[in-house]
């Protein structure tokens, strides 16, 4: 994981599973900012293969902390375990779940520095 708080909002990067052995990390993360008084929080999670419900939980912690409009977006890979997931669990709307195709994540990744 890989975050860092720019103008008042925190941008966090994910890769791997989100899940029971490893949520605590995102989830001080998000409290951390929280804390710091950070407007909205993007969690980056293009490169997530697998969500459990520990880490939609973490998710809705986080809407529950930066309540407002824009508060968080969550990105995901179109079609990918945890995009399915979060549909599933009608939590598209709530989180701001932005769904990018395979092919543009990849030209994104390569255009975008990383954090």
């Amino acid at each position: 994981m890989r975050s860092a708080l720019i103008q008042g909002k925190l941008f966090v990067t994910w890769d791997g599973e989100v899940c029971f052995r490893n949520v605590e990390g995102l989830t001080e993360t998000i409290n951390d900012a929280a804390d710091k008084r950070a407007s909205a929080i993007e969690i980056d999670m293009r490169d997530v293969t697998f969500i459990d419900s520990s880490g939609l939980q973490a998710l809705v912690s986080a809407r529950r902390r930066f309540p407002g409009p824009g508060g968080v977006r969550v990105l995901v890979t179109e079609g990918a375990q945890p995009d399915r997931v979060l549909r599933l669990a009608k939590l598209e709307i709530v989180l701001g779940v932005v769904s990018y195709p395979r092919s543009a994540h990849r030209e994104a990744a390569t255009a975008a520095p990383s954090l």
